[in-house]
């Protein structure tokens, strides 16, 4: 409770902090007014989504599941506004679309469409499109969805389980769904998302919020086949019929130096610094008014949920990625900016709620519209990269006199720590200097270079003295430009010694990714890898010269009726094939007692993490316990080799080089009930790897009796060899 308080402090004390002024909201209603919509009376309404109708209607949706149909929305005078109900009954939709004569929405559950039949003004017609995804009920998991793209599909962008864990089927994923139902996985990657829609080009854009992974809120383009840089939405891989890589990112690293060795991970288009440009990026949608909407046309606008806010983004492709600027654009809406609508008449809707979270705006929802009143505001336009600098494009011409003092321009870099920790401070801080300074001829662009460009460094500048010619200050001083490409030489900042990750001592855990532990000490194994004799007594279940005994139980991935893995005579050895399924020894000799297998991971290593010599054990009953190649190769404590998975950490790391043959040798005894007390006894597992103690009696509540064994197919040719048991010797 103590650690809620003070993060309800923390959050509280950083909006007071940042706010826009009043004075600068009094200006920037001098360009751009709002208009409240009154919410219909007498209901329970927090719009949560809109879309466009004909004949100048506006369709509303509320996260408690009502559609309504407003008339006269883009009337100045509120009064004239007539709401009708249209739909209830859905699941917090998040989503909306006008396509083909329907309305169509994106629930937590599906994408419905709606329908009024009889034409009697409200649906008769809910019709599941599709619902093929998972939800169990926890209040992050929420499904925002865009209007209709150009070859009629919707994008769905899917919130991770309590916005960490992907505990339902593609739980941190981007989905299509067509007008037929089809639905198709994309791009994963993803966390918690807060909006989504398109440019100006039609690509597709979502924004995603500070937390594990992210260590800012940001919007990230939507390539198909892209990562979007969270590994934990990795759980639903096995649902793709056609495979898909594992992404494991360096935890306590940095973006920029994870995408040299992951091409798909993509980068944010533009970062918005946390408690200097809001601190819950949302809805966005792009001007389309063709100027009737100011000078900033095709631009993308972004709402902040928190900060009852919206800036503005201009964005530019370098080297086939997105990257671009973000500006402080307009304060003072009524409620947590949520959902936005850009309309070719040159209205902006907002529609919010603060649902609990907090915002500025103390309303519980609202609905508003924004239009330019016809004056310009003097702004910058836009920004461009250049090989040694940045272009800016003005809205007004700029008084020469007031760009040479190249000791006013204010600009430092800063990156994040790439982790599975909740955000990142700011790190790898540069002050950067302002070599030169140029203005064009028509005094509307200024050129300025720098000493320094960082390839992955987000640039935030300050211009307190730019004036135009008529004296006026910029009414948003404020730029913050994301570099993912650079033109000049590429150059990327090595990351401080202290924030990088080989030097944290702690890493994350699997089960919890938001506890960070020492990883277990390393030390000399005392096993050289040669087969060890089976014992007098041992029940042999593996010798290398046939699979009797052994069948494989098929995964998802697996295309063959009856499968089997590779025997390797030569080696008197087994080696998973993938894609099959857990190979398991059939009989359930595994009573109590001493079983031992040796096992090596592949001797080329193409990978990192938990994609190097991954498989796994299975003792009926009891945790898995983990296979892996954990020489010189960092994961989450509790799973690497000897880790009772998620569940315990091995006491040291005892892992010989990728390659070599290793062996566990693992005692187990069975949970008990006392005759007479009726009390039950848990059980114990004991494992020694490479003939050092690594688990010691680690206590479990274990199935009584027998069990089989059996060993994981995970992708890897992972090769098993000399697998015995003796019963009853349950201690060395």
């Amino acid at each position: 409770m103590r650690f809620l308080i003070l993060l309800n402090l923390i959050f509280i004390t950083s909006l007071a902090a940042e706010k826009a002024s009043p004075e600068l909201i009094k200006k920037e209603s001098d360009y751009y007014r709002i208009t409240d919509i009154p919410l219909p009376e007498g209901s329970n309404f927090e719009p949560s989504c809109m879309v466009e109708l004909p004949n100048d209607k506006i369709a509303v949706g509320s996260r408690f599941g009502d559609v309504y149909i407003i008339e006269n929305a883009y009337d100045d005078d509120t009064t004239n506004d007539r709401w009708r109900l249209f739909a209830k009954d859905l699941h917090e939709p998040l989503g909306m679309s006008y396509y083909k004569g329907d309305i169509w929405v994106v629930q937590r559950s599906e994408v419905t469409r709606l329908r009024d039949e009889n034409k009697d003004g409200k649906a008769d017609f809910y019709q599941c499109v599709s619902d093929d995804w998972g939800i169990m009920g926890d209040y992050h998991e929420y499904a925002f969805g865009s209007p209709h793209d150009k070859d009629g599909k919707m994008w769905i962008v899917l919130c991770l389980t309590g916005s960490v864990k992907s505990r339902a089927d593609y739980r941190g994923w981007a989905i299509t769904v067509d007008e037929h139902g089809k639905m198709e996985p994309v791009a994963t990657g993803i966390r918690s998302p807060g909006g989504i829609g398109f440019n100006q080009e039609g690509d597709v854009f979502y924004s995603d919020n500070q937390g594990l992974w992210n260590g800012t809120s940001s919007i990230k383009h939507l390539k198909v086949g892209s990562f979007q840089g969270n590994p934990n939405s990795n759980a639903s891989l096995e649902l793709l019929k056609k495979g898909a890589k594992n992404f494991e990112p360096s935890d306590g690293g940095r973006l920029v130096i994870d995408r040299q060795r992951m091409p798909e991970l993509l980068p944010p288009a533009v970062n918005f610094p946390h408690a200097k440009l809001g601190q819950s990026t949302s809805g966005l949608d792009y001007d389309k008014s063709k100027g009737k909407f100011g000078p900033f046309g095709g631009q993308l606008f972004v709402n902040d949920q928190s900060w009852s806010m919206v800036s503005r983004v201009y964005m530019e492709k370098v080297k086939g990625n997105y990257q671009g600027v973000a500006f402080p654009f307009k304060s003072g809406f009524d409620s947590g900016n949520l959902y936005m609508l850009m309309t070719e008449r040159g209205s902006m809707f907002t529609c919010g709620t603060n649902r609990g979270w907090g915002s500025l705006g103390k309303k519980i929802g609202a609905l508003q519209r924004v239009e330019w009143t016809g004056k310009v505001p003097f702004e910058i336009e836009r920004m461009n990269i250049t090989p040694k600098g940045f272009k800016l494009r003005f809205t007004k011409k700029v008084d020469p006199s007031t760009i040479k003092a190249l000791g006013a321009y204010l600009v430092d870099a800063n990156t994040w720590i790439y982790r599975a920790a909740y955000g990142s401070p700011e790190v790898d801080k540069e002050t950067i200097k302002v070599t030169s300074a140029k203005l064009s001829q028509d005094q509307m662009s200024l050129e300025i270079e720098l000493d320094k460009i960082f390839k992955g460094h987000t640039y935030n500048f300050k211009f307190p003295q730019i004036k135009t010619v008529k004296g006026e200050f910029l009414l948003h001083q404020e730029a913050y430009y994301s570099i993912n490409e650079v033109l000049g030489e590429e150059i990327i900042r090595k990351p401080d010694a202290d924030t990088f990750v080989e030097y944290i001592p702690k890493v994350a855990l699997a089960a919890d990714p938001t506890i960070k532990v020492t990883p277990p000490k390393v030390v000399e194994p005392k096993y050289q890898g040669e087969m060890l004799a089976a014992p007098k007594g041992a029940k042999i279940l593996f010798d290398g010269s046939s699979l009797e005994g052994w069948k494989v139980k098929p995964n998802k991935r697996t295309k063959e009726s009856n499968p089997k893995w590779k025997l390797l005579r030569n080696e008197q050895a087994m080696e998973v094939l993938s894609p099959t399924g857990i190979n398991i020894f059939q009989e359930s000799i595994l009573t109590e007692g001493h079983l031992h297998i040796e096992w090596a991971s592949p001797a080329k290593v193409l990978n990192k993490g938990q994609g190097r010599g991954n498989s796994g054990i299975f003792i009926e009953g009891f945790p898995e316990i983990q296979v892996l190649d954990s020489y010189e190769n960092q994961t989450y404590p509790d799973g690497q080799a000897g880790a009772l998975y998620k569940k315990s950490i091995p006491l040291v790391n005892a892992c010989r080089k990728p390659g070599e043959w290793q062996c566990y040798d693992i005692y187990f005894e069975r949970s008990k009930i006392n005759p007479k007390s009726k009390k039950l006894s848990l059980g114990s597992l004991t494992v020694y790897h490479n003939n050092v103690l690594i688990q010691d009696h680690f206590k479990t509540s274990t199935s009584q009796g027998g069990g089989t064994l059996g060993m994981q197919d995970h992708n890897n040719p992972v090769r098993f060899r000399n697998i015995w048991f003796l019963e009853n010797k349950t201690k060395r």
